[in-house]
C-alpha cells in the first residue's frame, strides 16, 4: 500500500483510513513517523514502511491480503537481516 501526496495534497485523510484499518493500538503519528518518503518521478511519495503493510494485510484478512502476506513478511525478514 502507497500513501501517496503530491506537493499540493493533504495525505491526512488517507493516513488516518490506514491507521483505522490496523485495527491495533499504533497511533496516526506513529504510523506517519514510521513512514518514508520516495521519490518516483520528480513526485514525493510517502510511502508505510513494511510492517505496518502487512498489520493492515493481517487486519483486512481479504484473500488478496493473505496471498501477499508471506511474500511481504519474508521481504520485511530480508531486509532486517541486510541491516545487520
Amino acid at each position: 500500500m502507497v500513501i501517496w501526496q503530491r506537493r499540493t495534497m493533504n495525505a491526512a485523510p488517507i493516513l488516518m483510513r490506514v491507521a483505522r484499518a490496523l485495527r491495533e493500538s499504533r497511533s496516526y503519528n506513529g504510523l506517519r513517523n514510521r513512514a518514508s518518503y520516495v521519490d518516483l518521478n520528480g513526485e514525493r511519495l510517502l510511502v508505510a514502511a513494511l510492517s505496518d503493510i502487512i498489520a493492515s494485510k493481517r487486519a483486512a484478512n481479504r484473500p488478496r491480503d493473505r496471498a501477499v502476506i508471506d511474500v511481504l513478511s519474508a521481504t520485511l525478514a530480508q531486509k532486517k537481516t541486510e541491516a545487520n
